[in-house]
Parts: C-alpha cells; sequence; structure tokens
C-alpha cells in the first residue's frame, strides 16, 4: 500500500508539470487579468488536524516556476491543495477559488479531471462513472457531483484514484449537460461566454477529493467527516 501511495504522490507531481503544459496549449491562459497572490483564506477553512489525520500542504506544481506558471494558468484567488495520511491510508482534498469577475464559467468547468487527468494518461473508468444527486455524510447533506475512477499503468503496476469533484457556480452546482465532462457542451459554452459579456463572472469553487481507496470507505471515518463538513459550509451546502 505504502509503494502505491508513494508512486501517486510522484505521479501527482508529474501531473502538476504536465497539466500547466496542456493548459497553455489548449489556450486556457490568456485571461486578461493578472495572477494576484493567492489569499490564503482556504487554507484555514479547511482542517489541517482532524481526528488523528496528519496533513501536508502542496503547491499548485512541484517548483517554483510550475507553480507560478499553474497560478498565472489558472488565475485562481484562492487555492488549498491538502493531503491527509494516518496509517497507510490517506485522501486529498484540492480546492480552487475564483472571485467574481476573475474566471469564465466555460474555463473554469474545462478543468475537470474528466479532462485535466485524461489528457496527462489516465484512464476514465467507465463503470465507475457516476453523478450523485447529494451526498450525506457526519449529518449532514451536501450538493450532488461526480464520482470518478481513473487508474494509469507504471513500472510498478496500475494505479488507481477515487475521485469526488464539483464545480459551484454563484452557490449552485454546475450542471455539465453531458456524463464524460472533458469539455463544456457547445450550450455550455455559449451560455458562459454570453453570461460573462452581459452578467460579468460569478463567483467559483472547483472541489476535488481524491484517495486510493473508495471515498465511500471513509464516509464513516470522524475525521474524514469533518473535513467534508468544512467543504459543505465552505461551498457544497445549500446557503439558508
Amino acid at each position: 500500500m505504502q509503494k502505491i501511495i508513494s508512486i501517486a504522490a510522484i505521479l501527482a507531481a508529474a501531473f502538476s508539470a504536465a497539466f500547466v503544459f496542456f493548459v497553455k496549449s489548449s489556450g486556457g491562459g490568456d485571461s486578461a487579468a493578472s495572477a494576484a497572490a493567492p489569499e490564503g483564506r482556504l487554507k484555514t477553512a479547511i482542517p489541517a488536524e482532524t481526528s488523528g489525520w496528519t496533513s501536508k500542504d502542496g503547491e499548485l506544481g512541484d517548483t517554483e516556476e510550475v507553480q507560478r506558471a499553474a497560478e498565472k494558468v489558472l488565475n485562481v484567488t484562492d487555492y488549498v491543495n491538502r493531503s491527509y495520511s494516518r496509517d497507510g491510508s490517506e485522501f486529498t482534498v484540492y480546492v480552487a477559488y475564483w472571485k467574481p469577475d476573475t474566471m469564465e464559467i466555460h474555463r473554469a468547468s474545462s478543468h475537470s479531471p474528466d479532462r485535466c487527468w485524461v489528457a496527462n494518461g489516465w484512464k476514465n473508468l467507465e463503470d465507475k462513472k457516476s453523478e450523485f444527486p447529494h451526498l450525506d455524510i457526519g449529518g449532514h447533506r451536501l450538493y450532488g457531483g461526480f464520482s470518478r475512477a481513473y487508474s494509469i499503468s507504471t513500472e510498478r503496476g496500475t494505479v488507481k484514484r477515487y475521485v469526488w469533484y464539483w464545480h459551484i457556480v454563484d452557490g449552485k452546482p454546475y450542471e455539465y449537460g453531458k456524463s464524460d465532462n472533458f469539455a463544456p457542451t457547445f450550450s455550455n459554452w455559449l451560455k458562459g461566454v454570453f453570461s460573462a459579456a452581459v452578467e460579468g463572472m460569478p463567483e467559483q469553487y472547483f472541489i476535488r477529493v481524491d484517495s486510493s481507496v473508495p471515498l465511500e470507505e471513509l464516509k464513516s471515518d470522524a475525521g474524514f467527516a469533518e473535513v467534508m463538513k468544512s467543504l459543505g459550509k465552505l461551498a457544497l451546502e445549500k446557503k439558508q
């Protein structure tokens, strides 16, 4: 298990560099707004210590150069990329935040793992691909999102990652309109362009939770539930 986790960590670092190259080459980084230093709010909104789990924060890239390039490409207002570990088990929480008028909806929606992970060598496992209407965990009901499993072949064997992800636009889940979110549908693309021109760009969050084990197996864990509860307060619960 520890070898597999180490492989996943190495692949994640390589993925960060490849992801920046992919987005640049696909024209996703030409936002007119200049990238500012992240706010840092998200790192305190998500607990770093929780019921026996230890955590480590990562950057958007494995080097300063890649990190700066990623921040410029994504133009995030804030982000947190935090890995939790305990007794050979681990999970990662990644949250990107865009304040209003900093990112078009159709561009933010294109940064799903269905596109970026697959474009960098991961296989999206068809039989694990689903959408859930809501998520009940730790006595809280969170917004519905997307459930995935991805695999990649390495010299030491096949690595799998199990993923939940959400794109929250103006406080509500974004409707991709299809089962595989490799790219926005044409109608969503048009709506995104139109709304940006007429109404401006709304506040947005992209949230991804991933692990080397099926995430359903972690739902009963108090520490995991505490982290998910914090994501609910942040963006995944309907505001009263």
